[in-house]
């Protein structure tokens, strides 16, 4: 049976086409019962012919019907006649996204805000179990007032690919442990491309890629072909955010709205936002206060601020706090003397698990240590191409590349103690150097190396010895508080080392020693600085210096600083809102480091149920609560507010998300 305008299917009188495409054809037809307008969508043949996939098929659709958000397509009904399956939703009267992409760039105030109202809706979709799967602008539809409306849920039931309407990308299939689900190349995740099992954050993924197309007026992974996209999705970053605004000044893309955006496209899920209602938060936060249309340009490229989701106990909404280390490092233009340029963030690495970078002397490597497969090691990355691979197997730490760069130094660790090795920068044999080291580095001309020796664990002194491991001779007193970080600088002079001056203190001054005379040692306290957390050499006069600020509040940044060994002088070089407790130095001014960073979320739980877990260190009843917050961000001090005239039970708290630490209020009525 085909359709003509006229006919009946069922109660509904067919009225006009409105579209067709792989997805089936959509009528405008009217309800004959309620004497309204609705939307009709006839399914192709081979769902309406397949068993398995129609019941499939009738199966999410009572799901979908389950559904009432303002943000998500209405259905009423589904049927079949005369060989015709068919399903009935609310008539929209607008355009979709992707007719309004080709009229010119969207204001950014209006990114977030529909992209605020699209969260919303996903996270609606979520709380029941339902994942989009085929988020793209073309199933986004914007009404004549504003509303933006998320179309086609679960309705994805093909065996090969089929071309979209006019983007140009493949809708093709994937699948996951539930069946097969539909996904448009360019906006699906990467684990959907891989065809691993996908959840509620591959639609924040692709939300990320629509974002992005809004901002930027093109697709983040789009290619000349399939394969290249696929390419670029697994293992490409987008081309910057910054650069783009940047190239369009008026837009005035400010860096938090970068930074949310390239949070979404993270390649792995743990590291993308948890939810989609807490995405919606944040974009409601950038659409609302004004700061989507920043008052200066991007300079900024964003550092994903979450590795893994907190765990932990809670009682009646108390914020939950967990210390994670970021998996990567960053790096960032250091201040020059004269006119500072723009400092730009970038993650180099993704595992949640990495620290001690070390850079190799052309700026082409970094040597990091990584138990990112449960096996504690030295790793190498190419700053070019991204490639990653594991050099060493023992359970090693703290690399330092060979001047020439084809060496590196490191500890191992052993039952014991722990010992200074060498390797080849491409990997083989390593050969034990220095024994009972917890640290070292080489002489600028690669013929010595300077190393900290631990006497059972009770005694450190710095020593000096051959490349080789010969020729030893002390270079310091013995102490009998941990050093820690040793440095050579660049012109050979001297090995700078951290230093604590108590037990239960951080390490507050460094230790200067001079290589040409033994015992000759210099503490070196920085004046406003009373705890370092890492340090390092931009040349034989200069240390940079980090400085862990502000952990009492439990939002923990830190300073980098400059700090001249000649006249004493010290400067800001970059904040940054994480601890830093290792760094390197790289070529033309940059700095790689690692970061930390802790999370803290809200809960809110029966008081009950808080009070026995609390008492027996139990787990019981943690899934009766619900999370109030779920992000990036350090939530904390929640307390009840009274309602207001408005109505509605409110919750005010302090929290990180805005950059700073804040009160914000949320609504508890309309979660």
């Amino acid at each position: 049976m085909s359709l003509l305008a006229g006919s009946r299917l069922g109660p509904y009188e067919i009225v006009s086409l409105l579209g067709a495409g792989g997805m089936g054809e959509v009528w405008r037809a009217r309800d004959s019962r309620l004497g309204r307008e609705v939307a009709m969508k006839v399914l192709p043949a081979h769902v309406a012919d397949d068993p398995k996939a129609l019941a499939r098929f009738e199966r999410e659709a009572r799901a979908v019907a389950s559904l009432s958000h303002p943000n998500l397509l209405a259905l009423h009904d589904f049927g079949r006649e005369d060989g015709i399956v068919y399903t009935v939703t609310e008539l929209l009267e607008g355009e979709t996204l992707r007719q309004r992409l080709r009229q010119g760039p969207i204001p950014v105030r209006k990114v977030a805000e529909w992209g605020a109202q699209v969260a919303r809706g996903l996270a609606a979709a979520h709380e029941k179990g339902i994942v989009h799967r085929d988020l793209k602008p073309e199933n986004l539809f914007i009404t004549r007032d504003g509303r933006v409306t998320v179309l086609d849920f679960g309705v994805a039931l093909y065996e090969a690919p089929i071309p979209t309407d006019d983007t140009g990308a493949q809708t093709m299939h994937t699948k996951t442990e539930a069946g097969r689900v539909l996904g448009t190349m360019g906006y699906m995740a990467p684990e959907q491309v891989c065809g691993e099992p996908v959840d509620a954050r591959a639609d924040l993924f692709a939300l990320g890629c629509v974002l992005y197309e809004m901002l930027a007026g093109e697709r983040p992974f789009h290619r000349e072909s399939v394969a290249e996209t696929v390419v670029a999705v697994l293992r490409e970053e987008p081309e910057g955010l910054e650069a783009i605004a940047n190239a369009m000044p008026a837009r005035r893309v400010p860096p938090a709205f970068i930074r949310l955006v390239r949070h979404c496209l993270e390649k792995r899920p743990e590291e993308r936002f948890q939810s989609a209602r807490d995405l919606a938060f944040q974009l409601e936060v950038l659409a609302s206060e004004g700061s989507a249309t920043g008052a200066s340009p991007v300079t900024t490229e964003p550092v994903p601020a979450l590795r893994r989701p907190a765990v932990g106990r809670s009682a009646l909404l108390t914020a939950l706090a967990v210390g994670l280390v970021v998996g990567g490092f960053a790096g960032a233009w250091i201040a020059a003397r004269r006119q500072p340029p723009p400092t730009r963030l970038r993650v180099l690495t993704h595992s949640g698990n990495d620290s001690w970078p070390t850079a190799s002397p052309d700026g082409k490597l970094v040597a990091f240590t990584s138990d990112r497969d449960g096996r504690p090691r030295i790793w190498l990355r190419q700053m070019s191409s991204g490639d990653e691979v594991a050099v060493t197997d023992g359970v090693d730490a703290v690399p330092r590349f060979s001047p020439d760069g084809t060496s590196l130094l490191f500890v191992r660790r052993r039952e014991a103690g722990s010992d200074l090795l060498r390797v080849a920068a491409v990997g083989g044999e390593a050969k034990r150097l220095v024994p009972d080291a917890v640290g070292g580095d080489w002489a600028p001309d690669g013929k010595r190396i300077a190393f900290i020796r631990s006497l059972s664990r009770t005694r450190w002194f710095v020593g000096v010895a051959a490349s080789d491991g010969g020729e030893e001779r002390r270079l310091s007193r013995e102490n009998a508080l941990p050093l820690a970080q040793l440095r050579w600088s660049p012109d050979g002079r001297w090995v700078a080392v951290l230093r604590r001056s108590s037990l239960a203190g951080a390490a507050d001054s460094v230790l200067l020693l001079d290589v040409r005379y033994g015992n000759d040692e210099r503490v070196l306290k920085v004046p406003g600085v009373g705890a370092i957390s890492a340090l390092g050499w931009t040349d034989g006069q200069t240390l940079v210096l980090a400085v862990p600020e502000g952990a009492g509040a439990r939002t923990p940044s830190s300073r980098l600083v400059s700090y001249d060994l000649g006249d004493e002088r010290q400067r800001t070089l970059l904040w940054v809102p994480y601890v830093v407790p290792s760094l390197d130095v790289l070529a033309e001014g940059r700095v790689v480091f690692t970061a930390v960073v802790p999370r803290q979320n809200l809960r809110e739980m029966p008081l009950e149920v808080a009070g026995a877990a609390a008492g027996d260190g139990s787990q019981l009843g943690l899934e009766l609560g619900r999370w109030l917050s779920r992000g990036t961000s350090v939530d904390r001090q929640p307390i009840y507010a009274p309602p207001t005239r408005t109505g509605g039970e409110r919750v005010v708290f302090s929290s990180s998300r805005g950059g700073s630490l804040d009160l914000w209020s949320m609504s508890l009525t309309d979660r």
